[in-house]
């Protein structure tokens, strides 16, 4: 099992980007120098049910199944800037089995929608 732990960012613009790093320290120092901001003003959540994903570092390209997991618990998702995936439009199974399918990822019970009530 890997030691890496993922994590969140907002850029100070409201855009938040998921990485994997071996502590909150080494996320805040990747943020910093990526987004412009002083070590001290970043702020990193921990994600942990995205531990399992290879996602890389901030700037890079989260793998598809990581957006499935993102939605999957209650999070939107910006494809692009034209494009933004709302969980709550992914109201049936088959709504969850298309957005698979047009990412190219199988649709296992896991990616499956969690009840939030």
């Amino acid at each position: 099992m890997s030691d890496l732990k993922a994590f969140e960012v907002d850029n100070g613009e409201g855009i938040y980007y998921c990485g994997s790093y071996r502590s909150a320290g080494e996320a805040k120092a990747d943020a910093a120098g990526l987004f412009g901001m002083e070590f001290t003003d970043v702020r990193v959540q921990r994600v942990p049910y995205l531990d399992p994903f290879d996602l890389g570092g901030f700037e890079d390209e989260c793998p598809n199944e990581t957006v499935l997991a993102w939605l999957r618990h209650g999070h939107g998702w910006s494809i692009s800037y034209e494009e933004y995936l709302d969980p709550d439009d992914l109201a049936t199974e088959s709504d969850w089995e298309a957005l698979c399918n047009k990412l190219g990822v199988g649709y296992p019970d896991r990616y499956k929608p969690v009840s939030h009530e």
